[in-house]
């Protein structure tokens, strides 16, 4: 297999870094989720990459008090992959990053997704690089890397099951983790696949490159909830099924004031390789869209009940319900001024063997550049380019 055609690393002689859009939206970051040395370490990443990588990113930060880490998600996809392979003659990753193998690893990955003889152009949506920044990040931040099979929670998928196993199996991990995958994970990766009940889908998967990497995060969908304990089991999951149950009976409830659907679980995270580790991630989403942006988070009496769990303190749920909203702004790397969009998108509550229950959201933001239309009776916005639907990376 033969990846395109890419240039030779290079140094760019300038570009506009993508720190500096995160400097522009810092005003709205609310500091009781994103403190000061929070944010220092997210720009310290962020002055490494170009701000033509992303018009997407995430903010994850934990709940619990006295626990300031965040960290940074970034949506890769059809400006991005052609930075990181290398085809853009003019904006490129700094040559310290393509010397790192993790990241040749990641440059090779999307120079065969540009690939139309491969299954990778259309199977693939996007990618989502993910920085863990729990301690100051070095000279070269290596990502964990997650592809994502799915346009969006509602989005129908546009191939099989099987399908995405083979293109784990075969392209994404022996390339990314340089080496073929194990017969045990390639086990566990099928099991987990096989025994879903009907309708329930895998949307993203991946691996955390700057940790241990004898591990697959499979992320599932349209699971139902009275199956999540038996499909557990029966791929051998042997973690406290008492605190999921606990876990699921407090915070999956009908719909609270405001809001349209019920609180259930959306997505079902997973690890597996030598075996099914006892993690297990279940992540509750907020309702987006304008709703938000202009009514705010309707979901703060089930943010209550995090904050009665002890998993938030008050702070960051106030916190959570300021972030929601959009601005106006100008970025030096965007021809017109852009229209920056702010959700926060999900709650991700994670059992993990030995350890509390761990409660994680998910601050995102989205810039488009807009071009202002003049009617007769008033100006109006018009979009110059579209937003895509809604995204979420199942991560740590």
């Amino acid at each position: 297999m033969t990846a395109m055609h890419m240039l030779p690393p290079h140094e760019p002689a300038t570009f506009c870094t993508l720190d500096r859009t995160f400097t522009a939206i810092a005003p709205q970051l609310p500091p009781s989720l994103v403190p000061p040395g929070a944010l220092d370490r997210v720009l310290a990443v962020t002055r490494q990459l170009p701000a033509a990588l992303t018009r997407f990113a995430y903010l994850e930060c934990r709940l619990a008090a006295n626990d300031p880490q965040v960290d940074v998600i970034f949506d890769i996809n059809d400006e991005g992959k052609l930075i990181i392979a290398g085809r853009n003659r003019v904006i490129g990753l700094p040559k310290r990053l393509l010397e790192h193998p993790k990241w040749r690893g990641i440059r090779e990955f999307c120079g065969l997704w540009m690939n139309p003889a491969l299954p990778l152009l259309n199977a693939i949506r996007s990618i989502w690089l993910e920085f863990d920044l729990d301690g100051p990040p070095s000279d070269v931040p290596v990502p964990g890397v997650f592809v994502r099979f799915e346009g969006g929670t509602y989005q129908e998928t546009s191939i099989s099951e099987s399908e995405k196993l083979l293109i784990l199996r075969d392209v994404v991990l022996p390339v990314l983790l340089d080496r073929p995958v194990e017969t045990a994970m390639q086990t566990h990766m099928r099991r987990a696949v096989e025994h879903l009940p009907p309708g329930a889908q895998l949307t993203e998967a991946g691996v955390m490159l700057q940790r241990s990497v004898d591990s697959l995060r499979l992320c599932f969908r349209n699971l139902p909830e009275d199956h999540i304990s038996d499909y557990l089991i029966s791929i051998g999951w042997d973690g406290d099924l008492a605190a999921l149950s606990t876990t699921l009976k407090t915070f999956s409830q009908p719909a609270p004031p405001g809001r349209t659907r019920p609180m259930q679980v959306g997505y079902l995270d997973v690890d597996v390789g030598r075996a099914v580790h006892g993690t297990v991630g279940l992540e509750y989403f907020m309702e987006t869209g304008w709703q938000q942006l202009v009514r705010g988070v309707p979901e703060k009496i089930w943010l209550d009940r995090l904050v009665d769990a002890g998993l938030c303190t008050p702070e960051k749920r106030d916190g959570l319900l300021t972030w929601p909203g959009y601005s106006h702004a100008s970025f030096a790397h965007e021809v017109w001024p852009s229209i920056v969009l702010r959700h926060v998108n999900h709650v991700k509550l994670a059992l993990v063997p030995g350890r509390a229950l761990i409660a994680k959201a998910y601050l995102y933001f989205f810039h488009r550049y807009y071009q202002r239309a003049i009617n007769g009776d008033g100006s109006v916005w018009k979009r110059s380019s579209s937003e895509t639907s809604t995204n979420r990376p199942s991560l740590s």
